[in-house]
Parts: C-alpha cells; sequence; structure tokens
C-alpha cells in the first residue's frame, strides 16, 4: 500500500510540474524505467535508486551512517575542503528532532537547503555537489531545537 501512495504522489507530482522531495530508506528499492523521469530536491536514505530512465534529482544526497546514538550534538568540517565540486558534510543527533541544514554564500544569502525536516538519532553524512556554484567562500548550517553550528567551506573550480 506504501508503495502505491508513493507512486500517485510521484505521479501527481511530476503531472502538475512539480518537484517533489524523494525519501527512501534501508531494503527501498525503486526504479525508474526507460522513458520516464524522476525528478526529486532531496535524495534521503540508503535504499537502491534503478532503470534506465532520468533521474534529474539535485545535488544532494543523505544516507544513515550508523543509527547508534550518540551523547551530543555535532557537526563536522566538510571533507574535501578546499573541494571540487563535492563535498561531504557528516553530523550526529542525540534524539529525533526537527532538522535545518542550509548553504549560504559568502553575503549570507541561502544558496540551498540540503535538508529541512525530522530526523531519527544517529550518524548522517550529506554529500553535496556546488557543481552549479561560482569558485568562492560559502557557509553551512546545522540547526535544531538543541543546537546551531555553522562552519566555513571553499569551492574552488
Amino acid at each position: 500500500m506504501k508503495r502505491l501512495l508513493f507512486i500517485i504522489f510521484l505521479l501527481f507530482s511530476l503531472e502538475a510540474g512539480s518537484q517533489s522531495v524523494l525519501t527512501y530508506g534501508t531494503g527501498t528499492t525503486l526504479g525508474v524505467f526507460t522513458g520516464a523521469d524522476l525528478c526529486a530536491n532531496i535524495k534521503f536514505g540508503s535504499g537502491i535508486l534503478y532503470g534506465g530512465g532520468t533521474f534529474c534529482a539535485s545535488s544532494i544526497l543523505i544516507k544513515t551512517i550508523s543509527t547508534e546514538i550518540p551523547d551530543r550534538f555535532e557537526m563536522q568540517q566538510n571533507y574535501p575542503n578546499p573541494f571540487n565540486p563535492v563535498t561531504v558534510i557528516k553530523y550526529q543527533l542525540p534524539k529525533t528532532v526537527f532538522v535545518s541544514l542550509v548553504v549560504y554564500d559568502g553575503l549570507g544569502r541561502e544558496v540551498e537547503v540540503i535538508y529541512e525536516g525530522q530526523q531519527s538519532p544517529g550518524y548522517y553524512e550529506a554529500t553535496f555537489d556546488a557543481s552549479q556554484l561560482t569558485s568562492g567562500v560559502y557557509f553551512y548550517k546545522l540547526m535544531t531545537d538543541g543546537f546551531t553550528g555553522t562552519k566555513k567551506m571553499l569551492m574552488i573550480k
């Protein structure tokens, strides 16, 4: 039943011309057949995407590294830094919270919302592809109701 609802949601979103958020988890397999398009703002999870269709998702992949419960909030420096054009941001959550992970340019303007929503406790890794951005200094900020952290990263083309 979940798969049927998900497929109906995707079809409705695609027919409406909008881009949806794609969430998938461990054990989930999603196929996009030849001639079909799958467009989503975020690919989240550790399931499998396959097929001969077009994946036109944005440049973000968030995956759960471990469901072990950490003892505190933490966000690490992106790696590599400087980067061209892909970098990884790791963070950990000790409890279920609403998470906002956002990238800003050097002037403080929002460039990309990497993730916004509820996340369970665990260790996470966000892969960010900045190929559409120009070289320069960027900041990423992790905000929850129990933690706020900001770090600087450098994109060099």
